[in-house]
């Protein structure tokens, strides 16, 4: 998933929403996860109540290529 390039950095000062670690706490049980720095990414609150996309393994090529194809960033 696509992030800004500083976000490590803010991350390792334990910059982030307050709301992050509630929306984890609300989900997280249902969400694998590969890295910290994933699980700050999946719960940021900031869209709302963090931006969550579930796809099967099937569906990932297909997923991704129009999620690139409409990437605006």
């Amino acid at each position: 998933m696509p992030v800004i390039p500083s976000l490590p950095g803010y991350l390792r000062q334990s910059c982030y929403p307050g709301g992050t670690q509630r929306n984890w706490n609300s989900y997280g049980q249902k969400v694998s996860v590969l890295t910290e720095e994933q699980r700050y990414v999946l719960a940021d609150p900031q869209t709302s109540g963090g931006l969550l996309v579930a796809v099967s393994e099937e569906g990932v090529p297909a997923f991704e290529k129009t999620f690139y194809r409409n990437l605006q960033c």
